[in-house]
Order: structure tokens, then C-alpha cells, then sequence
């Protein structure tokens, strides 16, 4: 996934800076449009990770679930 993030962050970096004055983007260009590529890529890595824990924490719930569901039909 982080070649994905990484390919993403760039494409958003370059349209932000697309849409910068032409003399700020001369300003603004090399360290400054890698940094903000990283700061980008930090951000989606990020939002990521958070959404797939929510979901992973889903997942154990419905498992928990099932398994008291199966373990309370085989008692009866």
C-alpha cells in the first residue's frame, strides 16, 4: 500500500502546486514539494491505518458475536 500512497500524495502535491501563483511555485520548489509529498503521504498512510482498525475492530465484534451465537445453539 505505500507505493500507492506514495503515487497519490505526488499527484495531490502537484496539483496543489499547480495552483500556487507562478512565482511562489518557483519559491517553493524542490525540498519544499518533497516535504509536502511526505506530509501528504503521512496523512493517507495515516487515515489508513485508523479506518482499518475501526474495521478490524468490527470484524473481532461480529466474530464474538457468532461464536456466542454457534457455542449458545449447541447448549440447547
Amino acid at each position: 500500500m505505500g507505493k500507492r500512497h506514495a503515487e497519490r500524495a505526488a499527484v495531490v502535491a502537484a496539483v496543489f502546486f499547480e495552483r500556487l501563483d507562478p512565482a511562489l511555485r518557483a519559491r517553493l520548489a524542490g525540498e519544499h514539494r518533497e516535504q509536502l509529498e511526505r506530509d501528504i503521504e503521512a496523512a493517507i498512510a495515516g487515515a489508513v491505518r485508523a479506518e482499518l482498525e475501526v474495521v478490524s475492530d468490527q470484524l473481532n465484534d461480529q466474530a464474538v458475536l457468532i461464536r456466542r451465537r454457534f457455542e449458545r445453539d449447541q447448549s440447547d
